[in-house]
């Protein structure tokens, strides 16, 4: 029996436990998830707005609304490349730091690297690594999709007119 207070951590003496820490902290990782979501979203609101607004007006503004097609599918464009090379060099990174764990390892110890789970910092099982992996992966397949999405939103104002 420790003398410690009922509810203590033992091993951090205190009642919170430590949170791992992982690269691309959480703000950044969840931007990158969310990111080509959220840029198609607002892409297609400008697009249909402007479109909606120019072709109501007397007369119709059908220069406008091609115009502001174009230049916003190629903002969005540019903004979703950023977002999955920022989320590939994630992954990689996150790839690149477990294989080099498994070689750390002698081999013929322990679990084999497909079926590791690494300790976290309070000594318990932590996902956090294979979790952050998976996430980037995701990002990246994400940022990929829904910048195609916005290309194929785009497309037609080059050939169809507005109105």
């Amino acid at each position: 029996m420790t003398d410690q207070a009922p509810g203590l951590d033992p091993r951090t003496d205190s009642a919170v436990e430590p949170v791992p820490d992982h690269d691309g902290g959480p703000p950044i990782r969840w931007l990158l998830f969310v990111g080509g979501p959220i840029l198609f979203a607002v892409h297609f609101l400008v697009v249909y707005l402007t479109t909606e607004a120019a072709c109501t007006a007397v007369p119709p503004a059908d220069d406008l609304a091609r115009t502001v097609t174009v230049a916003a599918t190629a903002v969005a464009i540019l903004i979703a490349v950023a977002l999955t090379t920022a989320s590939h060099r994630w992954w990689r990174s996150m790839e690149r730091r477990r294989v080099e764990g498994a070689r750390a390892r002698p081999s013929g110890h322990g679990p084999s690297t497909e079926t590791e789970v690494p300790d976290g910092p309070d000594g318990r099982d932590d996902p956090g690594s294979m979790r952050d992996s998976a996430l980037a992966v995701t990002s990246v397949m994400l940022g990929a999709l829904f910048g195609l999405s916005v290309l194929v939103v785009g497309i037609p104002a080059l050939v169809l007119p507005a109105c």
